[in-house]
């Protein structure tokens, strides 16, 4: 198993629908290290037996019961792992979810 800080794009940065799609497609593959502080907000940390897991283990439906109830930042509004969110990775490497696939931030 492998513990992953996981990080949600910020309700003023994330968009969502199909009439912001042009502009996040922009945005996504973009993001740089030094951004997060102002984009995202680090909602918590999982265990995953792969990196790749992260995905599907931060879907709302697979959260438990427990988390659903305590897991309510003020500046995230979305709650299904999307494309543009992050994880961190315990050597400290971050890694941006694309609309496919993930990429190594610098």
């Amino acid at each position: 198993m492998q513990e992953l800080a996981v990080y949600y794009q910020k309700r003023d940065y994330a968009h969502h629908g199909l009439r912001e799609f042009e502009v996040e497609a922009d945005r996504v593959g973009q993001l740089m290290i030094s951004d997060i502080p102002d984009t995202h907000t680090l909602l918590r940390t999982v265990e995953v037996e792969e990196r790749s897991d992260v995905y599907m283990r931060m879907q709302f439906v697979n959260w438990t019961r427990s988390e659903k109830e305590e897991i309510h930042p003020a500046d995230v509004e979305h709650k299904d792992f999307e494309a543009g969110d992050v994880y961190q990775t315990i050597d400290g490497r971050f890694y941006e979810c694309l609309f496919l696939g993930w990429r190594l931030m610098s």
